[in-house]
């Protein structure tokens, strides 16, 4: 207990002082900026600054991340939440947005989309295929990617950035051709 009380003033000093505290207003600030009018966005940075300092008080923040990336959930979360107090408050706005129906030409684009990507895929090289599906669909390092084949992690490096120029050189070859002719 007496442990968690001095990490708990450890990080209240270190956390706390005037510097850091504008470094938390102005990035909240920036955050908020983007996405809100004027005199919304400056009373959401002070929110933030006012949960930060809360959070720090009651021992929320662990220390497990960087002070910025806190700061930053922090802005995120009131910027979401000030914008869905307002479109909440809009009875017509929400009653709009319930009836909408969603946009058609949005999910029919990413299927053409997804359909000349795998065009593209079937064209290139078995094995530079598998290192770019490994590397953009599963997420893996060209290190894990390498030792999974048996390869050394340059060799599917190589694979996969030869890979990504194809498709590319490929991808943007289809759509050059589709917007000639119409037809996709």
């Amino acid at each position: 207990m007496m442990s968690q009380i001095s990490n708990l003033n450890q990080c209240m000093d270190e956390f706390c002082s005037d510097s850091n505290i504008e470094r938390a207003y102005s990035l909240a600030k920036n955050i908020a900026k983007a996405k809100l009018p004027y005199p919304i966005y400056e009373d959401v940075a002070s929110e933030v600054v006012v949960a930060l300092l809360d959070n720090l008080r009651n021992g929320r923040f662990r220390g497990d991340s960087a002070f910025e990336t806190y700061v930053h959930a922090i802005a995120k979360r009131k910027v979401v939440d000030k914008l869905r107090e307002k479109y909440s408050n809009n009875i017509e706005a929400r009653t709009l947005l319930a009836h909408m129906p969603p946009p058609p030409l949005a999910s029919t684009y990413w299927r053409e989309q997804k359909r000349k990507l795998d065009k593209c895929l079937a064209l290139i090289n078995p094995k530079d295929r598998l290192v770019f599906e490994l590397h953009y669909y599963k997420e893996m390092t060209y290190n894990e990617i390498g030792e999974l084949l048996g390869v050394c992690s340059r060799t599917a490096c190589i694979r996969g950035r030869r890979a990504l120029r194809k498709v590319l050189f490929l991808f943007g070859d289809m759509t050059r051709c589709s917007r000639k002719s119409g037809v996709g």
